[in-house]
């Protein structure tokens, strides 16, 4: 007994074949909804009399040192924002550190001291 390769009306479409039908079928209309260059929020005003700068600001735990940074004039009346880089194993280095109120690590404190100058 001969089977045939084309055994129509008795064999689904492969993936490729529906692939291909999606794709004829639906792409054109995908097209300029997926690459529309505009935005639903539009309230953004484009402006050349300002400029945001931001700093990364590392502390290293030393709350003096940390008041000098603060208050330099490149954070203090200059930027915009600090970012701050923080390390989850130095920040959570026990399970019990990551009780906050009551057992923040020494590295998670020198950051929360800086974020609170800032």
């Amino acid at each position: 007994m001969k089977i045939s390769r084309f055994n129509f009306g008795k064999t689904m479409p492969s993936s490729n074949a529906l692939l291909f039908l999606f794709s004829g079928t639906f792409f054109p209309y995908l097209l300029p909804i997926l690459f529309s260059q505009e935005s639903s929020v539009s309230n953004y005003i484009w402006t050349t009399d300002h400029m945001h700068v931001g700093v990364r600001w590392q502390p290293f735990g030393f709350p003096k040192c940390e008041e000098y940074d603060a208050n330099r004039p490149v954070l203090k009346e200059h930027s915009s924002y600090a970012q701050f880089w923080v390390s989850w194993n130095a920040a959570e280095p026990n399970p019990k550190n990551t009780d906050y109120s009551t057992n923040m690590s020494g590295y998670l404190k020198a950051i929360d001291h800086a974020v609170n100058l800032c």
